[in-house]
């Protein structure tokens, strides 16, 4: 493997474990989280994404289920952010911004709750995942994830508590 590539891959497995410490700080139970060459992705349970779209298809429970998944999205580039690793944008990046205006939307549609800006979600997102021991826990997570490529629920709960 290329030093390149091993950037590369570095990156994102540091991408993906900010998304899978943040869903873990916001007790979101995480199925897996994955990453190969070009993609990955953090996986709630089943659970937790029926929650998800109900919230979204009714426009209820938005700021218990709405506000926190738009937070776990922001975490990706916040981790690389924390980590100074950020150089271009890769496509899980361009996803995760795709579905935060997605979800950011809805969320501006419900009246009930403040308005809250895509920037201050980043914000808040850098301040939680910012601590020392949430930087320790995304460099363990993003280690395992780069030499492993796949972690379940179980490894990530292992990896959190060591």
């Amino acid at each position: 493997m290329s030093s390149d590539e091993k950037k590369r891959l570095r990156k994102h497995a540091y991408h993906e474990a900010g998304h899978a410490v943040m869903a873990r700080l916001l007790n979101l139970p995480v199925d897996h989280v994955y990453m190969n060459n070009t993609s990955g992705g953090v996986y709630y349970s089943d659970e937790t994404v029926k929650h998800i779209n109900e919230a979204l298809a009714t426009g209820t429970r938005l700021g218990e289920w709405i506000i926190p998944h738009i937070l776990v999205l922001t975490a990706g580039k916040t981790a690389e952010n924390i980590f100074s690793i950020q150089n271009r944008r890769s496509r899980s990046a361009e996803g995760d911004d795709q579905q935060i205006l997605k979800f950011h939307a809805r969320l501006s549609e419900c009246s009930s709750l403040p308005v809250i800006g895509i920037a201050d979600f980043f914000t808040l997102a850098y301040e939680m995942l910012d601590r020392r021991d949430n930087r320790g826990r995304i460099k363990k997570v993003a280690h395992a994830l780069f030499t492993h490529r796949k972690l379940s629920g179980t490894d990530l709960e292992k990896i959190y508590s060591s």
